[in-house]
């Protein structure tokens, strides 16, 4: 009697344990299926990181179209272009490509590393900005055969020249020297170029 009690008990224990293991597993999946479906709901960390992988693409997409220069570029036309194509005003456009093109000093320092290697024996130095500086001095100093050129460096599409800017170019010009706005290398070059053969025109006047 005693015997058949004790494997009752066993049999009621073994199927305690059973039921158990089997409501564990439940909530084991259960919460499996809540971590993965939170995973991939909006504003989760897969969410955020998917979005941000997006706008990386997106930024880059943008950059490559503005790394080579095209002559007689229409800024205008380029945004008008990006407005449609992404379905929103000029205004929102504009704000977007503020977000998308690589800042200043990419360009600054892509200029600047293009005219010493086209210039190498130029003196070509990159003038920074900070509380002591003159604002509107050109972001690149160059002088080329005894000549000065102030380039003052706009990202393109969304670089607006300053009141101050514009008035340092205009002085440079009226000093003899050489200033612009430029957004690529090509255009600083083209800067130069002009000098050039300005200056053998003048040469061959003289002789």
């Amino acid at each position: 009697m005693a015997l058949k009690i004790l494997e009752m008990i066993g049999t009621a224990i073994l199927a305690v344990c059973i039921i158990a293991t089997v409501i564990m597993a439940g909530i084991i999946l259960f919460i499996g299926f809540v971590f993965v479906v939170a995973s991939f709901a909006p504003g989760s960390g897969y969410d955020r990181d998917r979005d941000h992988k997006k706008a990386k693409k997106e930024k880059q997409e943008v950059a490559d179209m503005l790394e080579k220069y095209v002559p007689e570029f229409d800024e205008e036309a380029f945004v008008q272009e990006y407005a449609a194509k992404q379905g929103l005003t000029r205004k929102q456009a504009i704000a977007e490509l503020r977000r998308r093109i690589p800042n200043e000093a990419y360009y600054q320092d892509k200029i600047k590393r293009e005219l010493k290697a086209k210039y190498p024996d130029a003196f070509v130095r990159k003038i920074s900005q900070g509380a002591y500086s003159e604002g509107g001095t050109p972001d690149i100093m160059m002088i080329h055969k005894g000549h000065y050129f102030g380039f003052e460096i706009k990202r393109p599409v969304v670089g607006v020249p300053s009141k101050l800017q514009e008035i340092a170019v205009k002085q440079i010009r009226e000093a003899g020297g050489s200033a612009a706005f430029v957004r690529w290398p090509e255009e600083a070059e083209r800067i130069v170029e002009q000098w050039e053969r300005g200056a053998e025109h003048e040469q061959e006047g003289e002789s």
